[in-house]
C-alpha cells in the first residue's frame, strides 16, 4: 500500500513538470516568432527611410529649389519643393506641432507592432511602412526645417492632378496606412475582440475564424 500511494504521489509532480517544460517552450517559441516578427518590422522601416532619404538627396542635388523636370510626359514630373506643413499645406509653418504629433504617431505604431506584428504579416506591412514614412519626413523637419517633395502627378486625371506633390515617406504613409484598413476590415471582429482584453478573447477570436 505504502509503494503504490508513494507512486500515486509522484505522477502529479511529473506531469507537472513536464506542463512547465511544454508551457517554457511555447513561451520560448512565442519570444522567437515575436522577435522574427518585430526584425521583419524594423528592417522594412529602415528601408523605406533609406530610400526616402536618397531620393531627396538625389533630387536636392539634381534638381534646384523650384526647378522642375517632366519624367513621363503627360503623367510624371519631378518638381523640387520645399514643404513646411502638412499635406496640401495644411499647418504650415507649424514645425515643432508637426514634429511633436510624428512622435506621438511613432509611439503608437510601436506599440501596434509589439502587438500585431508578430501574428499578421499585413500588420508588420502596414505598421514598417508607416513608422518608415513617418520617420523619413520626421529627419527633414528636424534637419531642415521643411520637408523635402518631388513627385509631381502632371495627368489629365483630375482627382490625381489635385495631389499635392509627395515624396516616397508620404507614399510609404499612404500605402501602410491603407493596408491596416484593409486588415482591419477583413478582420475587424477577432482584433476588437482582442483588444477589449475580455479573457475569452482567444476562444472567440478562434471560432470568428472558423
Amino acid at each position: 500500500m505504502l509503494s503504490e500511494s508513494s507512486s500515486e504521489a509522484v505522477l502529479p509532480a511529473e506531469n507537472i513538470g513536464t506542463e512547465n517544460q511544454l508551457a517554457a517552450a511555447w513561451a520560448d517559441a512565442e519570444a522567437r516568432k515575436t522577435a522574427r516578427a518585430l526584425r521583419v518590422f524594423a528592417l522594412l522601416s529602415l528601408a523605406v527611410i533609406v530610400a526616402d532619404q536618397l531620393s531627396k538627396a538625389w533630387i536636392r542635388s539634381w534638381l534646384s529649389l523650384g526647378e522642375e523636370q517632366q519624367i513621363i510626359p503627360g503623367w510624371l514630373h519631378f518638381s523640387h519643393i520645399l514643404n513646411k506643413g502638412a499635406a496640401w499645406g495644411m499647418l504650415s509653418g507649424q514645425r515643432w506641432f508637426l514634429i511633436a504629433i510624428t512622435l506621438f504617431v511613432l509611439s503608437i505604431v510601436s506599440q501596434l507592432a509589439r502587438d500585431f506584428a508578430p501574428h499578421s504579416a499585413m500588420a508588420r506591412l502596414g505598421l514598417g511602412l508607416i513608422l518608415g514614412g513617418a520617420i523619413g519626413n520626421l529627419i527633414d523637419r528636424i534637419w531642415a526645417g521643411a520637408v523635402t517633395d518631388f513627385i509631381d502627378m502632371q495627368t489629365s486625371i483630375e482627382w490625381i492632378r489635385t495631389f499635392p506633390i509627395f515624396n516616397i515617406a508620404d507614399s510609404a504613409l499612404t500605402v501602410g496606412v491603407a493596408i491596416l484598413l484593409i486588415e482591419f476590415l477583413w478582420h475587424r471582429r477577432e482584433i476588437s475582440t482582442a483588444l477589449s482584453g475580455h479573457p475569452n478573447a482567444n476562444s472567440a477570436a478562434n471560432s470568428e475564424i472558423s
